[in-house]
């Protein structure tokens, strides 16, 4: 595997990462200030999911034969 491979391959798995915690840790801050959740907050979770999303067809990607 090259260099460049396996880089994508870090990027799909700790962008998608790092996003999921920061969005735990923002429903942990709401939760425990007893904020009410907003569609703000609903919306970031559908983003996240669209952050997996991209992440796992980044590494599928590298795996393609002929790409």
């Amino acid at each position: 595997m090259q260099k460049i491979e396996a880089k994508l391959i870090a990027l799909g798995i700790v962008l998608p990462a790092l996003a999921s915690v920061f969005t735990g840790l923002r429903f942990w801050a709401r939760h425990t200030r007893h904020t009410k959740f907003g569609i703000d907050d609903f919306l970031i979770v559908v983003a996240v999911c669209l952050v997996w999303g991209m992440g796992i067809t980044q590494i599928v990607g590298v795996f393609v034969p002929g790409s």
